[in-house]
């Protein structure tokens, strides 16, 4: 009864959504009772430490590790790891997302903090190249050219070095003076490299060898400092970190003193106390340039008042951290070197990170507290939920730069892919919409109360949160009991949350006897010291219980908000936020209007004018709608479905529409095509006219069976409401109509255009199907005498992207001259692969989602790209790409 009790508490995610491997992810192992599984952290620089505590560095060495980037990690020096808490840091690490999950917010380790913390470069070339395939001997013959010695056979492992042999060179090493060679110079500095490369910055799971790929970067002596060093280790931080996140794993390797002084430094409850110099420490000259802030660290050290070397207690400090005890920004900014400001202008850009193989996603605006800025619900990641397993193996003589060509293009556009938001105010209050829809798609607690261990530290983070639970459900049922006269069947249910909750403490055992406790009596000395404050704290806890508001709840209806970026051309980063909180194409929206930046409304003037070059008048105004609920990110298949019910609101929908047809200015009677009523529900699944000809009765059908599929069926079934064949049919059909269009298309008299003309031009939609639908309910549909001009980004961001693009080839098809599709940036295979296009088409259609995709791709190279109105008014998406080539 006990144990049952306990499992009420839910770990998380309630939404899953977001965090779609959870079923094989490390905190699930926890969960499960796997409560010690501490991880193995491989590193192997304890030769080179004892090497430079030794004999530490020549200054004519030094000075080109201080040229290429590496000073700062010889200068931090020895941080010795804490398996327990990089495994408790890993038990929070999301794959799915590259962030932390904390119970206050989600957190990472970002360029900054390579920058700030250890002073590599961030600004430079990607590290990578091409990886050829070399014989032992070859490999031999590069070692001795460029590190000043010939490594014996069984020091080589294909093109792995034992950094044992790196170690035994730099011990055999005679002294360095002023007058040593400098091509020996050189030879030692790409020794000492090797082996920070190796044994600290890039370490792999071996432990004890170092890839030798990385001599091609280290050539050229005074090259070295070209190349983005700190994002190459951050990229293969975050790959250790998703693969260790994976169940079961046993080991770690990268960089993890930078993740333990990072976490150092934000959490305050589990850092040690700095002392002082610890003993033996290198002596540094002063007119060397200063160290980097892990220096701080770089001390003798103590754990007096925080833990050590203990995983339950670290997994329960995290458990209940709460703001006061995370730091959000804790570096002094005033003191730092210029080097360790490398790359300043970018460290909030959302750019790939790359390594040789590696490519994985730098996610500043999931954590924007951590730049001063305030954090909104961030847009769905989009990469694949396997990148973690993609490496060398089997891709011998493959050349990096050129398979990860796209990726190297963004990272070159750094500078135009900042994430900017408004600054931050103080904590964000527990009701914030983004903490709301953070604790229903986070894992928020990795403790499980059902495993006890006999001995050793107990956790009572998670049986603080059941107890915390427990009465926040009570005081919220003690607000309703004073509204009802049910008192028996209320005193039971409060009895039961109350033993639920003291259960979970394992304090029940009181129960049995009636409450003795003493209050304690206030210092009536202190309330006539203190009158003022002491007068207003009484009334207040006098104050009538019905002025007490309670705590919102978790809001699950809560939108994403997709933040804002200034520096996106052409890009309006707003779209989801100003349409999360938008209205169904259902609702009663009389009077609304719509925001400047998504649509405006052209009319004519009715004074007489040339046919030719008639006047156009702009004009727009604003609102804000309410209650879309689109999905936040596409469900998990696994996830079971029950049969849905037709909505009761698709019957007022068709009435709205078939309203629609007759009674909006510009009425739809007037279009020669077929008539029929809208059918009062959806027709599905949606098959293809017979005699191949659409109606507007077949475009209204869609447009309802749309709605009610993405209100009532998971993303996966879409393929049972729209067939493949149907969809093929439509593509093709419109992808010939528009590739008979010139680039730039004339609205004027030829096509129709006159003084009582009405042209809606829409910006991007970005797969917000309902505010699509919403925008021909209250503009009315395309008609004789009314334009739509859509001016590109269809696709991505939206959970319904695909459904929004194909329901616009509909009215595309079905009224070809008052419809016009124009080209986003994101109606390209870049934009729509990165951003969540290609992984929404493959998710809805599963065999045939490459086919789609494919499909889409063709059709999106059809679009124009410009259009005229009445000779005077252009219209065009903010930007295209360079290499988007013109049809015609």
């Amino acid at each position: 009864m006990e144990n049952e009790r306990l499992t009420q508490l839910h770990p998380g995610p309630l939404d899953p959504s977001v965090l779609t491997r959870q079923d094989n992810h490390r905190s699930e192992d926890v969960w499960g009772g796997e409560v010690e599984a501490v991880l193995f952290c491989r590193r192997c620089d304890g030769g080179f430490w004892s090497e430079v505590q030794r004999r530490p560095i020549h200054p004519r060495v030094l000075q080109i590790l201080i040229n290429a980037g590496f000073y700062g990690v010889y200068r931090v020096g020895l941080i010795k790891l804490d398996h327990a808490f990089i495994t408790a840091l890993v038990e929070r690490w999301r794959p799915e997302t590259h962030t932390f999950h904390f119970k206050v917010g989600e957190a990472t380790v970002t360029l900054q903090d390579v920058a700030i913390l250890y002073g590599l470069p961030i600004e430079g070339e990607p590290v990578v190249g091409i990886d050829s395939s070399k014989t032992p001997e070859e490999w031999q013959d590069l070692c001795e050219q460029f590190l000043g010695f010939r490594p014996h056979d069984d020091k080589l492992n294909g093109s792995r070095l034992d950094i044992s042999a790196l170690e035994s060179h730099l011990e055999a090493f005679g002294e360095i003076n002023d007058d040593t060679d400098e091509l020996v110079i050189h030879q030692l500095a790409r020794c000492y490299m090797m082996l920070m490369i190796g044994g600290i910055l890039f370490p792999d799971t071996s432990g004890n060898k170092v890839k030798l790929i990385y001599l091609v970067h280290l050539e050229n002596i005074d090259q070295i400092g070209r190349y983005s060093w700190g994002s190459a280790v951050l990229a293969c931080l975050y790959r250790a970190l998703c693969r260790a996140s994976n169940s079961k794993k046993k080991e770690i390797g990268a960089f993890l003193p930078l993740l333990q002084v990072w976490a150092w430094e934000r959490l305050k409850i589990v850092h040690p106390d700095r002392l002082q110099a610890r003993d033996g420490a290198i002596i540094f000259s002063d007119d060397l340039p200063n160290p980097p802030y892990a220096s701080r660290w770089s001390v003798q050290l103590s754990w007096k008042h925080s833990p050590q070397y203990a995983l339950s207690l670290f997994r329960d400090q995290l458990d209940s951290l709460v703001d006061e005890q995370f730091v959000w920004q804790p570096y002094v900014m005033e003191n730092l070197p210029d080097y360790c400001r490398s790359g300043e202008y970018f460290w909030h850009a959302v750019v790939p990170l790359l390594c040789w193989d590696v490519v994985e996603m730098h996610q500043p605006n999931r954590v924007l507290r951590q730049f001063g800025m305030r954090q909104n619900i961030p847009n769905a990641c989009n990469f694949s939920n396997k990148h973690e397993k993609s490496d060398r193996r089997g891709r011998q003589n493959t050349d990096w730069s050129t398979r990860h060509a796209s990726h190297i293009l963004v990272w070159n556009d750094r500078a135009n892919r900042v994430w900017e938001a408004p600054l931050a105010e103080g904590f964000l209050p527990y009701h914030d919409d983004y903490l709301k829809w953070f604790r229903l798609i986070t894992r928020q607690i990795i403790g499980n109360p059902e495993f006890r261990i006999p001995t050793g530290y107990a956790s009572l983070a998670p049986t603080s949160e059941i107890m915390a639970r427990q009465l926040h459900m009570l005081y919220q049922y003690g607000i309703k009991l004073r509204q009802e006269s049910t008192t028996e069947v209320a005193g039971r249910n409060v009895m039961e949350m109350c033993i639920d909750g003291l259960m979970a403490a394992n304090d029940a055992q009181r129960l049995v006897v009636s409450p003795s406790y003493v209050p304690k009596q206030p210092d009536n000395s202190r309330n006539r010291r203190r009158r003022g404050r002491a007068g207003r704290r009484r009334k207040q806890r006098g104050a009538n219980p019905d002025d007490v508001s309670p705590m919102e709840d978790a809001n699950p209806n809560v939108e994403p908000d997709c933040g804002t970026s200034t520096r996106f051309t052409g890009e309006n980063l707003n779209d989801e936020a100003q349409f999360g909180m938008g209205s169904s194409p259902c609702d009663d929206v009389s009077g609304s209007h719509y925001t400047d930046n998504q649509i405006v409304i052209y009319n004519a003037e009715s004074s007489p004018m040339d046919d030719a070059n008639p006047d156009v008048e702009c004009r727009s105004s604003h609102t804000m709608i309410h209650n879309v609920q689109p999905l936040r990110q596409f469900a998990n298949e696994d996830v079971g479905y029950a049969t849905p019910a037709r909505p009761e609101h698709v019957q007022s929908m068709n009435d709205d529409l078939n309203e629609q047809a007759s009674s909006f200015r510009g009425s739809t009677s007037s279009i020669s095509l077929p008539s029929s009523p809208t059918p009062s529900t959806p027709q599905i699944p949606i098959s293809w006219p017979e005699d191949g000809t659409l109606t507007l009765t077949w475009v209204t059908n869609l447009m309802v069976a749309f709605d009610w599929a993405s209100r009532n069926l998971p993303p996966s079934e879409l393929l049972t409401v729209l067939p493949i064949e149907v969809f093929d049919r439509l593509v093709e059909m419109a992808s010939g109509i528009m590739h008979k269009e010139p680039n730039c298309l004339q609205i004027d008299s030829r096509s129709g255009l006159d003084p009582n003309s009405t042209v809606v031009v829409v910006g991007d939609v970005h797969g917000q199907l309902h505010v699509v639908l919403f925008l021909l309910k209250d503009a009315g549909f395309p008609s004789e005498n009314r334009f739509f001009v859509f001016n590109g980004d269809y696709v991505d961001r939206g959970a319904w992207g695909l459904e929004t693009f194909l329901l616009l080839l509909a009215w595309k098809v079905l009224m070809p001259n008052r419809v016009i599709l124009l080209r986003g940036n994101h109606e390209s295979e870049y934009c729509s692969s990165v951003y969540g296009f290609e992984e929404e088409v493959l998710i809805k259609y599963a065999d045939n989602g490459r086919h789609v995709y494919q499909k889409c791709l063709e059709c999106f190279k059809e679009l124009p790209l410009a259009s005229i109105i009445g000779g005077n008014v252009y219209t065009a998406h903010g930007g295209v790409f360079r290499s988007m080539q013109l049809k015609r």
